[in-house]
């Protein structure tokens, strides 16, 4: 009983710094992230918005390594490196801040666009505008919260990099329990512990909350400033300057190294295999779910349920008698898991709004006696095929980047990812610039292969 009782404690004492490193990051990102809206709205060419919207969006599109790379190679310019619970809330906020920055411009263009005006009319100043409606964005401010917060909870490459009792998160405790001390009993307590909180969490903050509305309505809300955007698009310039920072010097180092470029070959290979199994297995999801639609219950289920964080997968993958190899099968197996990861995040992020495109169609079709695979061939396939391959090809980017269930799957330095990983950890940041961006030109060339090829299938089926 006692070693339970010190197990216990260990864990509760982790879940609140888990908990306060969170909150504080979400909030931050929120606070933060308002000043950006404040700026965005004030944007009035269409064009020029959605480019800023992916400009703040990108930090968290790119693989956490990016980012993980740019702040050490800050910190290393003032002869520093990241430790401790402030750093790991600070690259959170870099990374979320500006997500949340274009979230809360789309709702306070999409629900208090009309009032904006009229306040403007009367001759309301801003202070006592945003003080009047923003009540009224509670829920919508909650749901953007709750979609941060989980982020941040469940962060496991951010604190596993950085290291340090400071910055442990529930996540790094689960998977010291599994490869470190060999306790699995104890990580899959641990694991259910926090599936049930952050499923409590969810349902006390969402329980009510309705979902961000779509922009359908461009207006422009004159209270803020454009310039407000200055500070923000300066600190993420910034950070993609120090991304290329000695990149030269980085790939001579690697050339010197024989020993190096056999490994860097090997970890290639798996790196794109991986991003291709990955891409094809989101493409071929996607294929099914289009095959069947529409399916009510299964596309809330998809808008609701959070995915299971990497290290859960990771367990899960454990208790079923896997350990660590490499070849075609181990990387496989990443790719489809991964893939498994990934799709309820691209469903919600516009598989779901393709889809509920053509619902109209469908019904209408199969109202006059149309067969499924007919629906599927004649409407479903010319008009989203080029769409479904460009998610997949996300996917495949993504799956590029990730080390974190790569560290239950494949060995270490076998794919791109995890060599990055292990160079950070070791401060060779040069060489690791070099291999990272490697890294990055295959995910986008598996990107950019899966978009040909969904080009090639919509010219031929129109």
């Amino acid at each position: 009983m006692s070693e339970f009782a010190v197990n216990f404690s260990e864990i509760w004492q982790i879940f609140l710094q888990t908990f306060w490193q969170a909150s504080s990051s979400s909030l931050l990102s929120l606070g933060v992230g308002f000043f950006i809206a404040l700026g965005l709205i004030n944007l009035k060419s269409n064009k020029t918005l959605s480019f800023f919207e992916w400009f703040f969006i990108s930090p968290q599109i790119l693989p956490s390594l990016f980012i993980l790379l740019s702040v050490y190679q800050i910190y290393a310019a003032f002869e520093s490196a990241p430790a401790g619970f402030l750093d790991i809330v600070i690259i959170h906020v870099l990374i979320n801040a500006g997500f949340s920055g274009v979230q809360i411009s789309r709702v306070l263009k999409t629900k208090i666009g009309g009032f904006a005006e009229l306040a403007q009319v009367e001759g309301a100043n801003a202070v006592l505008f945003f003080k009047t409606v923003i009540p009224y964005l509670f829920k919508d401010f909650m749901q953007i919260f709750f979609t941060v917060f989980v982020f941040c909870f469940l962060s496991f490459s951010i604190p596993v990099v950085v290291g340090g009792k400071a910055s442990e998160t529930l996540e790094v405790l689960i998977y010291k329990k599994i490869l470190s001390d060999g306790h699995m009993n104890s990580a899959l307590i641990i694991s259910l512990i926090q599936f049930v909180l952050i499923a409590l969490l969810g349902w006390v903050l969402n329980s009510s909350a309705k979902g961000i509305s779509r922009l359908q309505n461009y207006r422009t809300i004159n209270y803020g400033s454009r310039w407000l955007l200055a500070l923000p698009v300066l600190v993420i310039s910034i950070l993609y300057f120090y991304t290329f920072k000695d990149i030269g010097d980085g790939f001579l180092e690697v050339f010197k190294q024989k020993t190096i470029l056999v490994s860097l070959a090997e970890a290639t290979l798996g790196t794109f295999i991986t991003s291709v199994l990955a891409g094809s297995s989101v493409l071929l999801f996607t294929l099914i779910l289009s095959y069947f639609w529409p399916r009510p219950v299964l596309s809330r289920l998809l808008f609701v349920i959070t995915p299971p964080s990497l290290v859960f997968v990771g367990l899960l993958i454990f208790l079923l008698g896997w350990s660590p190899s490499t070849g075609f099968v181990a990387f496989a197996v990443l790719g489809i898991a991964l893939a498994f990861l990934f799709f309820s995040a691209l469903y919600r992020f516009g598989i779901a709004s393709l889809l509920d495109g053509v619902t109209h169609q469908i019904q209408v079709a199969r109202s006059l006696g149309a067969s499924r695979f007919l629906i599927f061939r004649r409407i479903v396939l010319p008009q989203l095929s080029q769409h479904f391959s460009y998610f997949a090809g996300i996917a495949a980017f993504w799956a590029a980047g990730d080390f974190a269930l790569s560290l239950f799957i494949v060995p270490v330095e076998s794919n791109l990812a995890l060599f990055v990983k292990t160079l950070i950890s070791r401060y060779r940041l040069e060489m690791a610039t070099a291999v990272m961006w490697w890294m990055m030109a295959i995910g986008l060339l598996v990107f950019l292969f899966f978009k040909g090829v969904g080009r090639v299938v919509h010219r031929k089926l129109n």
